[in-house]
């Protein structure tokens, strides 16, 4: 399989580091697309997980010329749906890393086009397939912990305000899109859905109660 990458920043150097080490020989990247600023990061990846591969500062050229099955939208939340859009209507399939959009507007224009290109759209939860959330799943599924009728996600979590003061975009309601709701905590709002949204009464419009701290603003 052949990928392309839209973006630089921490996520993706996490990918291609497990798609080195677990998928080597199987997926190859064949291009990065990366801002003026992050060309250089951008070819220091490249040099290091996708040697075959190519650094473009231009996101249409990059469709057009990196052969590739599958596009990874990995840059900044306020934009996944701009590149995964650009990318369906040339053909590709997407994946997009969490969260889909930071709009129910947003999303539902990157469903309706994948519907209508006929390109698989995809959102990525990775956690959901640690041995510790799939444990947990099948011991509900298998009726071991009896019926569920009360599902809730606290998470923990700090993070130092270098988090937000080193990133142009971090805890900036306009571009990271909900602060802790949308972006810290979905990981687990996502595996309390899955675990519990078939076995309990009722879905309620807010399945799963969360409490967070607030994120710095714009």
């Amino acid at each position: 399989m052949k990928i392309s990458i839209a973006g630089t920043g921490k996520i993706v150097g996490e990918v291609l580091e497990m798609l080195s080490q677990e998928f080597e020989g199987k997926i190859e990247v064949t291009g990065i697309y990366a801002r003026e600023k992050s060309v250089e990061h951008a070819i220091d990846l490249c040099m290091k997980y996708a040697p075959n591969g190519f650094v473009f500062t231009d996101y249409d050229r990059m469709l057009q010329e990196a052969e590739a099955d599958y596009v990874y939208v990995a840059n900044a939340n306020h934009v996944h749906h701009e590149y995964a859009l650009k990318a369906m209507q040339s053909g590709h399939n997407v994946l997009v890393e969490k969260p889909i959009a930071i709009t129910v507007e947003r999303t539902d224009r990157m469903i309706a086009a994948c519907r209508e290109t006929a390109t698989p759209l995809g959102c990525i939860f990775q956690t959901r397939w640690t041995d510790e959330f799939r444990n947990a799943k099948a011991r509900v599924e298998s009726g071991e912990l009896g019926r569920i009728t009360y599902g809730a996600v606290r998470i923990p979590w700090w993070r130092a305000d270098e988090y937000y003061t080193d990133s142009s975009w971090h805890g900036k309601w306009k571009m990271d899109g909900g602060g802790a709701l949308m972006n810290q905590s979905i990981q687990a709002r996502h595996r309390g859905y899955r675990t519990v949204r078939r076995r309990t009464r009722r879905t309620m419009p807010r399945p799963f109660p969360l409490f967070c701290r607030r994120t710095p603003q714009a």
